[in-house]
């Protein structure tokens, strides 16, 4: 049974993590019964020799250990359960396991989803150093799932087979029956006294329906054994004796497979066999030296695309940087023969190539991650940066004035001035671009930034609360003096003074992440709840809004 659930980036002590192991049954609190005297730190070694990306898995602070995590880890008797850092839970309390593993396999599920989407920003756990007698089986509980769930829907794997016969109970096959049968006249009609017929027939007992059969039941003893089971609740099918090696080696079962996939003509049966052909990429048989992963070290990253699919990012960038230079030495040269070296420009430089010099950064890095372009005319744009912060709120009582607050651990002067930045950048680029190509003489069409606001996930405790909740909260905007001059007609005047902060119910926008609907409509609904007459309410909450207008 599950000991007990992890935060992200909570920092745990040696004792916290001796929790997560999975076999005996001593309550949540207690030494587990069973644990040898070196498998806590055995474990612990184990984890903090692996990384993801330039980070590693469990990191060792001043007061314990924190995991750079988001997913589930088993390894050696243990479990390590990880919820994203949104849920606000400290390294001493408990945390409720149903719906704890609940709100894990919806994260789960997104974090498959960006997978599928970005196949090229995977990240993948390995040992650091790499020599070791350890592997490492990661993010493929989706295709274990897929491949049971297919079993209940489907059952097992059949071949379909057309069957004529003369006189048979299928479909009379006219074609062949007038081509291979000689009719009697009958009144100068013809009449034939036999028919071909055509059935199909199929038959279960087959060498493809023992792969898949030994297979599903390989991968039932792995989630079982693994403990995976109690969170991730998948069927156990456990229908075959033979093993896949029973079978023969990966090689001659795979060819098998692709030998069917290239004569199987129904859509549902191919992605089957190719689903299972994929369970033999990589496979490692589980046991007590495996590690299975299955999750991120880059929630942010899903967090940033959660928002563009909601806001729905239309896109944009910035304009190329329109550089002069000279094509001599200035210092090699006389005077006069520098004065006529000719300026030259490059219109085409990348602005994705980037200087190996310190500071230089990608242009890329300066652009929000959700640029709304979706207004009537194309001619107001709203820009939201997406943050995986979690800032800190304290209250301070401030008399007669009323309650303020003082906020922590909020995006730094960097993240605003690249808000501001990219907001000038995109008005004032796209007024230039659209003045070049008018051709009536007249002033271009006016551009309005309306909104800009960062938005990082809400911090809340699990709930069985079925109750309506907000999905969106102003809680704070910040804004720099001398980013807001007075306008001059240069365009200040259509632009917000401030960059608001918004949190976003996290598990909400999980549910409308994998709804995966247009959200071209609600997403202007929404973003004109946020930011009309911003001037005048600083405490908006915004629910979510359904088919109807919003109330």
């Amino acid at each position: 049974m599950i000991g007990r659930f992890f935060i992200e980036e909570e920092h745990y002590s040696a004792e916290r993590i001796r929790d997560a192991w999975t076999v005996g049954d001593s309550p949540l609190g207690q030494s587990p019964t069973g644990l040898p005297e070196t498998a806590s730190a055995d474990i612990i070694e184990t984890l903090r020799s692996m990384s993801i990306g330039q980070k590693p898995l469990l990191q060792k602070m001043s007061d314990g250990y924190r995991f750079n995590y988001v997913g589930v880890i088993a390894a050696g008797g243990f479990i390590f359960p990880i919820l994203p850092k949104y849920y606000t839970y400290g390294a001493a309390e408990h945390i409720p396991a149903d719906l704890a593993a609940k709100a894990l396999v919806e994260a789960l599920t997104a974090i498959r989803k960006y997978m599928g989407e970005h196949p090229n920003e995977r990240d993948e756990l390995r040992f650091t150093p790499v020599e070791t007698d350890t592997s490492i089986v990661q993010n493929r509980l989706g295709l274990y799932r897929f491949l049971l769930e297919d079993f209940i829907q489907y059952g097992v794997y059949t071949n379909t087979r057309r069957i004529r016969e003369h006189n048979g109970e299928g479909d009379i096959d006219w074609p062949r029956t007038i081509d291979r049968i000689m009719p009697m006249l009958n009144g100068g009609d013809p009449a034939y006294m036999e028919l071909v017929t055509s059935r199909r027939t199929r038959e279960s007992s087959n060498f493809i329906a023992r792969i898949q059969s030994a297979m599903l039941t390989e991968i039932s003893v792995f989630v079982e054994n693994t403990g995976l089971n109690d969170i991730l609740r998948m069927p156990i099918l456990k229908q075959s004796r033979e093993t896949l090696e029973d079978l023969g080696d990966a090689e001659t079962l795979v060819r098998s497979l692709r030998r069917e996939l290239n004569v199987q003509f129904e859509t549902r049966r191919k992605l089957l066999l190719r689903n299972m052909i994929n369970y033999f990429d990589g496979r490692i048989p589980a046991g007590k030296t495996s590690v299975t992963a299955e999750g991120t070290g880059s929630f942010n990253l899903v967090w940033e695309d959660i928002c563009k699919k909601i806001f729905n990012d239309t896109g944009s960038k910035l304009p190329k940087p329109k550089w002069e230079f000279l094509p001599e030495l200035t210092w090699a040269v006389s005077p006069s023969e520098r004065q006529e070296a000719e300026a030259e420009t490059d219109d085409a430089a990348d602005e994705n190539h980037v200087s190996e010099e310190i500071g230089t950064a990608d242009a890329r890095t300066l652009i929000p991650d959700v640029v709304n372009n979706d207004s009537p005319g194309g001619s107001v744009f709203y820009i939201l940066d997406a943050k995986y912060y979690m800032p800190t709120y304290t209250r301070i009582e401030a008399g007669g004035a009323g309650t303020r607050g003082r906020i922590a651990h909020q995006p730094g002067i960097g993240d605003i001035i690249k808000q501001y930045f990219y907001m000038m950048a995109l008005q004032r680029g796209l007024r230039i671009e659209r003045d070049a190509v008018d051709r009536s003489g007249e002033t271009g069409t006016s551009i309005t930034v309306k909104g800009n606001a960062f938005i990082l996930p809400a911090q809340r405790k699990l709930s069985s609360d079925d109750g309506p909740r907000y999905l969106l909260v102003q809680r704070g905007r910040v804004s720099l003096d001398f980013m807001n001059p007075p306008d001059e007609g240069d365009g200040f005047a259509k632009m917000p003074k401030s960059i608001l902060l918004y949190e976003m119910d996290a598990e909400q926008a999980l549910h409308m992440y994998l709804e995966d609907a247009d959200a071209s409509d609600l997403s202007l609904r929404y973003l004109q709840a946020m930011f009309d007459n911003q001037d005048e309410t600083m405490n908006r909450r915004i629910p979510r809004i359904p088919n109807g207008p919003l109330t």
